[in-house]
């Protein structure tokens, strides 16, 4: 938008390819990143705080010399504001609110954002300890993204992206060397829906291999094991929570003021409790049996669980590094695009071998996928794709290669 209050784009072209008005020397100072900020509250349109971005960043590098496949993606200052019509306020910390994020994270990878900064997860008491920090359900989502952060990531599109109650599920894939994370998130806008869902997640075999024995285990996030909402039912069986919140069950106001009737007596309460509360943080990231069921079905995986919302899970499995490790050589072959076409120079571990390319969207969906069997340079037409950033599969005889190539610039 060129009348944008503070002119970006304006400043981004005179960075990238104007003269300094001063020296008259010409300039090719351009930013590492491109970076907006984004706030959310309850009640709002998620999609709409998601979608869109890609549009902003895509104009900078269709539209201003030296930016094309060259800027990070980046979103600085990202968290919840407190709901201002509510009584009391909140910028739901609990589970509720850590659905609600972890919905807006898992969708943020399918306009390839790059980085992210968020506030802070963690809440204290105040006129208490300064040392004694309590973790919000953002901290969990921001812990379990740690463990996926560095692996190929896919979006996985469940067979029910929403449920007939209402319940948003989404999920994101992170394969590594010998591990994959499926993190799953169910979150309902409606704090009173209380209806379990049947979660099935169909992941291609092109993703991984599972290993023989592939150890599934799981750590969940819910209102039962969510530190501020097992704080909230202890004030509650104290006999201490603050009235308004007697028809608002597991809501969790911004400030802790606004949970009891008696803050003396609630401050006591938590710091009392405090190692209990510890045990309630670590025993929701702990890993334990996968309660639910892994099968397969052609060429699918298929993952089925049931969440309640609001719920966040994620599941680690071992697969087979074997195959997803390239044979000597392999990983040198060259994949890249040229006017509608993607042009690949393979570097095989037997000379003439077939091999398969497959083009996947960051949702994890194929869109084109061809068998070449020719030595020397080959290309696949991918006019008909659109703009965007896209995973280009190489395989050949169990061992694979993945790219992340901008198509259709």
């Amino acid at each position: 938008n060129e009348n944008h209050n503070v002119g970006a784009f304006r400043v981004l072209s005179h960075l990238s390819s104007e003269q300094n008005r001063k020296t008259g020397n010409k300039l090719n100072n351009l930013p590492s990143f491109v970076s907006v900020s984004r706030y959310f509250s309850e009640k709002e349109d998620l999609d709409k705080i998601v979608y869109g971005l890609d549009d902003m960043w895509n104009f900078i590098e269709d539209n201003i010399p030296g930016y094309k496949n060259n800027i990070s993606r980046e979103i600085h200052e990202f968290g919840a504001l407190s709901d201002w019509n509510a009584n009391p306020k909140t910028n739901n910390p609990g589970a509720f609110g850590g659905a609600m994020t972890l919905q807006l994270l898992i969708n943020y990878n399918t306009i390839g954002l790059d980085r992210l900064y968020h506030w802070s997860a963690f809440t204290n008491i105040p006129d208490g300890p300064d040392r004694y920090q309590i973790p919000t359900a953002k901290a969990w989502c921001y812990s379990v993204l740690d463990y996926m952060a560095g692996g190929d990531a896919y979006q996985i599109v469940p067979k029910n992206k929403q449920t007939a109650d209402g319940t948003e599920i989404t999920s994101l894939l992170s394969v590594h060397t010998d591990k994959a994370y499926l993190l799953v998130n169910a979150f309902n806008p409606d704090r009173q829906s209380h209806v379990e869902n049947e979660v099935v997640l169909r992941i291609p075999k092109t993703s991984f291999t599972l290993a023989a024995e592939y150890n599934t285990k799981m750590a969940a996030l819910n209102t039962s094991n969510c530190v501020l909402n097992a704080i909230r039912n202890d004030v509650e069986e104290a006999g201490n929570l603050n009235p308004e919140l007697n028809t608002k069950p597991n809501y969790i106001p911004t400030r802790f003021s606004d949970l009891a009737n008696d803050y003396g007596a609630f401050k006591e309460m938590v710091l009392k409790n405090s190692e209990q509360y510890e045990a309630i943080w670590k025993e929701s990231l702990t890993l334990i049996e996968f309660k639910g069921t892994v099968a397969e079905e052609g060429g699918d995986y298929i993952f089925t669980l049931n969440m309640e919302a609001p719920h966040s899970v994620v599941i680690e499995f071992d697969i087979n590094s074997d195959v997803s490790t390239s044979a000597p050589g392999f990983s040198d072959s060259k994949i890249f695009q040229n006017n509608g076409q993607l042009v690949i120079s393979p570097n095989l571990p037997v000379s003439g071998t077939p091999f398969k390319v497959s083009v996947y969207d960051l949702k994890g969906i194929l869109q084109r996928e061809e068998m070449f069997h020719a030595e020397g340079d080959i290309s696949m037409n991918i006019e008909q794709l659109k703009h965007g950033l896209y995973l280009v599969r190489m395989s050949c005889q169990g061992n694979f290669m993945v790219s992340k190539i901008v198509i259709n610039e």
